[in-house]
């Protein structure tokens, strides 16, 4: 069968054949092990997973080399060799060794690893935003107009995303002109009892 060397054999004891038979089959030892990416940015306190490598041959088992072990929250299934779960803290680059084996032998494959802050990529006025907070704009930036407009950054099912953002920018000539209104209104309001006075 595939991933293996040597011959399988029937017997014949004169009438009929035997079962098949594998004892002269040996394993061939794994090979090309290569999962999708060589390297792996992934995002702390989200879910993830590398998905299943690739190679040749039978594997029977995974591990990965204790001396360099996976960033906490994530580990490897002995099984298939997905490396999952959730990264608990920000981590460099971690340079890891996967090791796929069989009672033949085994064959490795170099994989780094890191883990990053979520962030909020930048959206209209507000910068690239790390989760857990707060961007504020000051609406002079924009010329002539006052007021703060804030918005937070929290984590999503991958990365940061956007909270609907509050407070509001207001032109300052609108300003001017409100009170301009206000002013000629309040005017009004005192000239109209003098003039029923005078009526009177």
């Amino acid at each position: 069968p595939d991933g293996y060397d040597g011959y399988s054999y029937r017997e014949c004891d004169g009438t009929q054949l035997s079962d098949v038979k594998m004892d002269k089959c040996v394993m061939k030892v794994p090979s090309n092990i290569h999962y999708g990416r060589s390297h792996y940015q992934l995002v702390k306190g989200t879910a993830t997973t590398t998905g299943v490598p690739r190679y040749e041959n039978i594997v029977q088992r995974w591990y990965v080399d204790p001396m360099t072990p996976l960033p906490a929250g994530l580990s490897i299934n002995e099984l298939t060799g997905e490396i999952s779960g959730v990264p608990k803290d920000t981590s460099d680059v971690v340079d890891v060794i996967v090791y796929g084996e069989n009672e033949k032998g085994a064959a490795s494959t170099p994989l780094s690893i890191s883990v990053r802050v979520g962030v909020c990529k930048a959206e209209g006025v507000f910068p690239v935003t790390d989760v857990d907070s707060l961007a504020t704009y000051q609406c002079s930036m924009q010329g002539s107009y006052i007021g703060t407009q804030t918005r937070a950054c929290v984590l999503g099912e991958t990365d940061g995303v956007w909270q609907k953002a509050s407070g509001y920018c207001m032109p300052v000539m609108m300003i001017v002109i409100l009170v301009l209104v206000v002013i000629i209104l309040s005017l009004i309001h005192i000239s109209e009892p003098t003039r029923h006075a005078q009526i009177s």
